[in-house]
């Protein structure tokens, strides 16, 4: 008998997806967060229903099957860079793991896996401009992520402890997923991204300096 899926909508990011009957969806509490916000930029709102509300970009929406214990999941994120037009969704990704993999070294810490990105093997949203299935192999190799342009925002979605039948819930998971474009044009002009692929390149700059100033003698 095959498993039962039931629909989601998440209001906040204009999301719609599928996920299994027999799992849990956990949304951040936006109004909450929202209210928690300190330094609101000008022409933003901390009101959900102000006419430019502020985002929460870097929470994420988590599903992971009911009274499981082994640790496995499913989250979807929207990433505080931006794509910028003329750069490809496999750049970025290449570029933000290579200022991950600087930021941990210079904290004394090595990775051993590898790491691939193929295309997505399944169907998507056509409203999708590319999608990347990231394929790592290695000890350290706990996490695998399926990475999505939409426009120039990024979305990660994080497979915790994966195996071939978690892979295959969330390859459905993206096929599934739906956005509405009024939302997401929205949420392009007035979320309070941290920068774009060139703010990252500009960051793993200053890691090899400081990689470099702690090599010498």
């Amino acid at each position: 008998m095959s498993q039962e899926w039931l629909p989601y909508s998440h209001e906040y990011w204009g999301v719609s997806f599928d996920y299994p009957a027999d799992w849990q969806v956990d949304v951040p509490d936006f109004e909450s967060l929202l209210a928690q916000v300190q330094d609101v930029p000008e022409g933003y709102s901390v009101d959900p229903a102000g006419e430019k509300t502020l985002y929460t970009v870097g929470h994420e929406v988590k599903l992971y099957p009911t009274g499981d214990a082994n640790g496995k999941a499913i989250s979807l994120r929207i990433r505080s860079y931006t794509l910028p037009p003329g750069e490809t969704l496999e750049d970025w990704v290449m570029t933000m793991r290579e200022l991950s993999y600087k930021d941990r070294i210079g904290e004394g810490w090595t990775e051993d896996y590898s790491l691939a990105l193929i295309p997505f093997p399944g169907e998507h949203s056509p409203a999708i401009d590319d999608l990347l299935l990231e394929s790592i192999e290695g000890e350290d190799a706990l996490n695998a992520s399926i990475w999505i342009a939409l426009g120039k925002v990024v979305y990660q979605v994080d497979i915790t402890n994966p195996d071939p039948a978690l892979m295959e819930i969330a390859q459905r998971f993206v096929s599934s997923l739906e956005f509405d474009a009024a939302k997401q044009q929205e949420l392009a002009e007035s979320a309070p991204f941290a920068g774009d692929i060139s703010h990252i390149r500009s960051l793993i700059e200053q890691a090899d300096r400081e990689l470099s100033s702690q090599e010498a003698p």
